[in-house]
C-alpha cells in the first residue's frame, strides 16, 4: 500500500503537466464533452493484470503478490489525472524488487507504444527519444544482474518479439546496454560509474540498490573513484525527470538498507509524507521483510543466513539494519548496557534509569582523572571526556560538549579554562591529550600550567578504539547514558580495515573523546601499548594500584619518546618527536613540525630539493616556487585567518 501522504508544494510541476491531457485518454471527456481520442491510439491499453499475465502479453508464469502488482500498476501509470511522481520500495533482498522494476519499465514502454506519437502527445519533437533508465551502483550489476534478467523477461513474452514483424507485437533489438523500441522508445541499462545515462531523455529513472551507492562522505574518503554518491544521482535523477517529463515523469529507488539513517531509510520516511510519492509499505507503515512482499520465499529458506550472521540478515531480508554500514561494533546490546541504555519499541535509544547521568560536578577528590579532547574541524563540536580507573572497570565520569556559534567557531581558550579550574580546585589531573594539529597552543597553555598534555592521534589507527570494543565487549565499561554518545559509537564504521571512521552524514567527535580518555586511563599507566598483548583484562582491575606493563617487544621507541613526561615543548624537545613531517619552522606562524613538502607531480617528498609546492598544516599559508628562478618560495595562499588566531596572532 501506499502510506498516507500530505499534500506538498514541492511536488507541484515545474512547468507543463502533461497529466491533464492523460486523463482525457482515459475518459475520453473533457469539460462534459465526449472527446475523440481515436486517431491518438494505435491500440486501446489493457489493463495491469492482462499485461502481466495475457497470453499475448508478458504471459507470467508466476503470480506476483498484490503489494507487487499495486506497485507495478501505480508507477507505471502515466495517464491518470495526479500519476506519481517517485516511488520507494525497501524491501528485504530476494523480494523481486529488480522483477517489479523490470515489469514497470516495460509497462510503460508498452503504454507509450499504445499511442501513435508518444511525442506528440507529451509535446515533444516527433523524432525525439523517450528513455527508461536502470541506474545500478556498477557496471557489473548493470549487466549481469538487470540487463540478464530483463533480457530472460523479453525472450519469454508473446508481446515483445526480437524478429519478424507480427501483429500485435512490439519488435525490438539490443546492444550490450540499450534496448531500442518502436516510435524512438529506449529502454537503458546504466550505473553510477558513468555519466552517459545522464545524457538521455528519461521519463523513467529506477535508482537500483540505492543503498548500494556511495555515500558523499565515502567518496570524499576515496576521491579517486569516479562514481556519483547515491544523494548525487538521487539529485541528478531528479532534475532530469522534472526537466524532460513534469508532471509525469517518474524517479523510483529501490534497495535493502545497508545501514541506520542510509538513504533508502531517509527517502522510505520522507516519501511517505509526499503526496506523489508511492511508498511500498505495510499497513503499519513498515517496510516488507522478503517473505511478505514475495510470496515465493520464506524465512525458513535464509536459516542459514541467521545462524551464520544474525545482524546482516536483519537487514538483507527484514529491513532492520545496523547502526553502520561495515560496523566496527555489530551488536549494539554490550554498548547499550555500558552506557545504561536500551531501546523502546520503535528502536529508539533511551535511558534505563539504573545509574545516575554524571556530569564534572560529580568528581571526587584523591582519584587520578585522565582526559582526551577531540577540537574536532572548523565549524564543529569540540568534545571531552573525563575517565579514571575503578576497581574492576574504566569509569565514566564526564562527557562535555562546546557547540560552535553560527558566526564563529568553539573558543579553544573555554576548554583550557574549564580543564585548569578542575586542576584549580583540587582534582588530581595525570594526564590530557588533544587529537587535532591545532590544538598546539592548547597543549602549551596547560603544560604552562603544570597539567600534563600531550597529543594522541585517537582517529588514526585503531589502537584507542580497539581498547574501546575491548573493554564493552569484558563489560569493563562503567559509562552512563549519554545518548549522543552512544548513536556514535554504535554508528562508527571500519574504513578499508585499517581506521575507524563515523558512517556517512554523523559525527564522533564524544566517541573519540571516549576512546581516548579510556586508552589514557590504560595506556597513561603503563598497561598497554595494544589491547593484543595484555591478555584478559580481568587481571588489570584485581586491584586500584596495579598497572601492567605492556611487553617491551612491542613498544614503538619514538612513540615511547613522544610520550616521554619528561620532555617539553621547546623547539629541541618538539624537533625530537617529529617523525611524519619535515622539522623546518614556519615562516609565517614560527611553529615547528608543520612543513610539508610536495613534488612536481603532487607527491609528498621530505626532500626540500626535490618539492615543488610546501604548506603549514599548522597555519594553512602555501608556498610555490618562484617562476622566475626556480629556486625562491613565493607564497600561494596567505595563512589561515582563523588558525592564526587560535596561535595567538591578532586580526
Amino acid at each position: 500500500m501506499q502510506s498516507p501522504a500530505r499534500e506538498s508544494e514541492k511536488n507541484s510541476s515545474p512547468s507543463a503537466d502533461f497529466t491533464i491531457a492523460g486523463q482525457w485518454l482515459i475518459d475520453d471527456i473533457v469539460d462534459g464533452q465526449s472527446v475523440d481520442t481515436d486517431s491518438i491510439w494505435d491500440e486501446r491499453p489493457v489493463d495491469i493484470n492482462e499485461f502481466l499475465y495475457g497470453p499475448r502479453y508478458l504471459n507470467l508464469g508466476i503470480t506476483l503478490s498484490d503489494p507487487q502488482v499495486d506497485l507495478i500498476q501505480n508507477l507505471s501509470d502515466i495517464f491518470g489525472e495526479r500519476p506519481m511522481t517517485e516511488g520507494v520500495l525497501m524491501s528485504g533482498q530476494g523480494s523481486g524488487k529488480d522483477t517489479c522494476s523490470i515489469f514497470i519499465g516495460l509497462r510503460i514502454v508498452y503504454l507509450l507504444n499504445c499511442l501513435k506519437s508518444p511525442q506528440t502527445y507529451l509535446g515533444m519533437d516527433t523524432s525525439g527519444f523517450i528513455d527508461t533508465i536502470n541506474v545500478a551502483p556498477n557496471a557489473d550489476l548493470a549487466k549481469n544482474i538487470y540487463f540478464q534478467t530483463l533480457s530472460n523477461v523479453l525472450r519469454n513474452s508473446p508481446l515483445f518479439i526480437d524478429e519478424g514483424n507480427e501483429p500485435g507485437t512490439i519488435k525490438y533489438s539490443s546492444t550490450q546496454t540499450v534496448l531500442n523500441f518502436p516510435k524512438n522508445i529506449r529502454l537503458i541499462s546504466g550505473n553510477s560509474e558513468n555519466e552517459a545515462w545522464q545524457g538521455y531523455t528519461p521519463i523513467l529513472i529506477i535508482l537500483d540498490e540505492i543503498d548500494a551507492f556511495k555515500s558523499e562522505q565515502e567518496l570524499q574518503r576515496s576521491r579517486s573513484l569516479r562514481s556519483e554518491g547515491a544523494e548525487g544521482v538521487y539529485k541528478t535523477a531528479k532534475a532530469l525527470i522534472q526537466s524532460r517529463f513534469p508532471g509525469v515523469g517518474k524517479v523510483i529507488s529501490l534497495s535493502w538498507p545497508r545501514f541506520r539513517g542510509s538513504f533508502i531509510q531517509r527517502r522510505f520516511e520522507a516519501g511517505k509524507l509526499e503526496s506523489r510519492t508511492y511508498v511500498a509499505c505495510k499497513d503499519d507503515g513498515t517496510p516488507y521483510a522478503t517473505w511478505e512482499f514475495n510470496p515465493s520465499k520464506k524465512k525458513e529458506d535464509f536459516e542459514d543466513f541467521y545462524l551464520n550472521d544474525p545482524v546482516l540478515a536483519r537487514a538483507r531480508f527484514e529491513c532492520d539494519p545496523p547502526y553502520a554500514r561495515d560496523a566496527f561494533i555489530r551488536d549494539p546490546l554490550p554498548v547499550l548496557r555500558a552506557f545504561d541504555a536500551d531501546t523502546d519499541e520503535t528502536g529508539d535509544i533511551i535511558w534505563a534509569g539504573i545509574k545516575e547521568v554524571r556530569d564534572e560536578f560529580m568528581l571526587e577528590k584523591g582519584k587520578y582523572y585522565y582526559i582526551h579532547v577531540d577540537l574536532g574541524l572548523r565549524h564543529s563540536d569540540a568534545a571531552l571526556c573525563i575517565a579514571h580507573q575503578a576497581e574492576e572497570s574504566v569509569y565514566l565520569d564526564a562527557i562535555k560538549v562546546w557547540a560552535p556559534e553560527p558566526d564563529k567557531d568553539v573558543d579553544f581558550r573555554s576548554i583550557e579554562r574549564f580543564i585548569i579550574r578542575l586542576r584549580e580546585q583540587g582534582y588530581r589531573i595525570a594526564s590530557v591529550t588533544y587529537d587535532n594539529y591545532q590544538s598546539v597552543n592548547s597543549l602549551q597553555t596547560l603544560q604552562n600550567a603544570g597539567i600534563p598534555a600531550k597529543y594522541k592521534a585517537v582517529g588514526r589507527g585503531r589502537e584507542a578504539y580497539d581498547t574501546l570494543k575491548d573493554l564493552i565487549y569484558q563489560e569493563k565499561l562503567d559509562g552512563f547514558f549519554h545518548k549522543e554518545t552512544i548513536e556514535e559509537i554504535l554508528g562508527l564504521d571500519v574504513v578499508y580495515g585499517e581506521r575507524i571512521d563515523a558512517r556517512p552524514g554523523q559525527k564522533k567527535d564524544m566517541a573519540d573523546a571516549v576512546a581516548g580518555a579510556v586508552h589514557g586511563v590504560l595506556k597513561e599507566r603503563g598497561i598497554v601499548t595494544r589491547m593484543g598483548n595484555v591478555g584478559n583484562l580481568n587481571t588489570l582491575f584485581s586491584s586500584p594500584t596495579v598497572t601492567v606493563d605492556a611487553d617491551p617487544r612491542y613498544k614503538n621507541p619514538v612513540v615511547e619518546e613522544m610520550n616521554n613526561p619528561g620532555t617539553s615543548f621547546r623547539q629541541a624537545d618538539i624537533a625530537k618527536r617529529i617523525v611524519s613531517s619535515s622539522r623546518d619552522v614556519c615562516d609565517t606562524c614560527s611553529r615547528l613540525g608543520g612543513i610539508e613538502y610536495s613534488d612536481e607531480a603532487g607527491g609528498r617528498t621530505f626532500d626540500p630539493i626535490l618539492a615543488m609546492t610546501r604548506q603549514c598544516i599548522i597555519c594553512g599559508t602555501r608556498w610555490h616556487r618562484s617562476k622566475f628562478d626556480g629556486v625562491s618560495w613565493e607564497i600561494l595562499r596567505e595563512p589561515d585567518p582563523y588558525l592564526m588566531s587560535q596561535l595567538g596572532f591578532d586580526n
